[in-house]
Formats: structure tokens, C-alpha cells, sequence
């Protein structure tokens, strides 16, 4: 491609890396890339491995995210998991091709600052994602509004836990659903002073990693 892509040839990025380099045509990159920003390069690459079985939790804080579908939310949720020490994110979602979908789309990445890039990222049902941290005692630190356990009262109460924590958050309309909140013994809620009901779920789950950023 010549022109506004400004396209390089081939031969200086076969030599740099070691792949295979196709040049792609402007209306072929318009329908792959219909809207935001034009690219000029882009790759092909395999999605590793996701099951939460193989990959496992890393660090004392982790993150648990079920059902989110705004992928600038769960970019930005990422984000902050890296920007706060989190080493592990597990995305909860029964549709695993869809999850995926979610978790490696292109809004995604693009929110998460390459964030994405330094997780470790998997996927699993509620089910499994209980049972895996009731077998590595690990406590879940799940956030909903119904509930009168604040999230500061919670943390002065457990300073001197050494216990690794998960900190769950659910969709961006729904919370934390019923099967997850039954399963939790550690249910809390973030103060606010204003009139407003809630607040956006990629802001409280930067107010949760801050505030346990002293249990990592």
C-alpha cells in the first residue's frame, strides 16, 4: 500500500522480525478497520492459553471480573489492575468464545495502555473460579451496593491478614450475580457522600485496587 498509509516495504521488516509480511490493499484495510483510528501495520498472532485451570492465579491480589461488556471498561479495568500490582485477571463468562471476543478486542487492548500484554489473563465459569480460590485459599473480596460492610471498614479490619485476596467485580448493569454474591463471605460496598446511586465500574475498581494496594 503507497499513499496516506504510508506503507513500508517489505524487505526492512522480513529482516527485523521473523515473520511472514503480506502488503494489504486501502479498501481491504477500510473494511477490516471501519472506524477509529487508520493503522498502518498490524499482526496476526495465536491467543494464548486462557483456562483458568492451566494458568492459574498469580500474587496476593488478584482481580475477578464477570460479565463486563464495555470493553473500554475492561480495558481501563486492566490498566488499573497493572497500574495497582495486580499480577492476575479472570474474566467470568459462560460464552468463552464471546469472552474472548471481549477480552481481545481491539477497544480492549487499546484502553488497557498494553496493559493486557503484562496480565495474566484467564477465563472460567463461576464455578470453577470459586472452587480454584477455596482450593488455594484465596478471599474474595466481592463489590456490591447491598451490603453495609464498607470497603474501608473491611480493610481496617483485616490489616494484619495475610490471606491472598480476589477482588470481584460483575456487569456494568447487573453487579455480581446472585451465584457469585451467595458464594462470598466478603461482600462490600464503597462510600459516597453524593446523591448519586452508583458509580461507573471501571472507577471502583481503581477505589478497590488502590485501597489493598498495602495487602500486596
Amino acid at each position: 500500500m503507497k499513499g496516506k498509509y504510508n506503507m513500508p516495504t517489505t524487505e526492512p521488516l522480513a529482516s527485523k522480525y521473523v515473520c511472514n509480511v503480506m502488503l494489504m490493499t486501502t479498501p481491504l484495510m477500510k473494511k477490516l478497520f471501519p472506524t477509529g483510528k487508520r493503522v498502518s501495520i498490524f499482526g496476526i498472532v495465536n491467543i494464548p492459553c486462557t483456562r483458568l485451570s492451566k494458568v492459574g492465579i498469580l500474587g496476593n491480589v488478584s482481580l475477578i471480573l464477570e460479565d463486563i461488556q464495555d470493553p473500554g471498561n475492561l480495558g481501563t479495568m486492566l490498566r488499573c489492575a497493572e497500574a495497582f500490582g495486580v499480577k492476575s485477571v479472570v474474566y467470568i463468562g459462560t460464552d468463552i468464545p464471546l469472552a474472548i471476543g471481549r477480552l481481545f478486542s481491539r477497544i480492549t487492548i487499546r484502553a488497557s495502555m498494553g496493559a493486557i500484554f503484562r496480565l495474566n489473563l484467564s477465563i472460567s465459569s463461576v464455578r470453577a473460579a470459586l472452587q480454584y480460590c477455596d482450593t488455594y485459599a484465596i478471599e474474595i473480596l466481592a463489590s456490591t451496593p447491598h451490603t453495609t460492610l464498607t470497603l474501608a471498614d473491611w480493610c481496617n479490619a483485616h490489616k494484619a491478614s495475610p490471606s491472598r485476596i480476589a477482588v470481584a467485580l460483575g456487569n456494568e448493569n447487573s453487579g455480581l450475580s446472585h451465584d457469585f454474591l451467595s458464594k462470598s463471605r466478603n461482600c462490600v460496598r464503597i462510600q459516597m457522600l453524593g446523591l448519586v446511586e452508583s458509580i461507573n465500574v471501571a472507577v471502583s475498581c481503581g477505589i478497590l485496587l488502590h485501597a489493598l494496594i498495602d495487602f500486596q
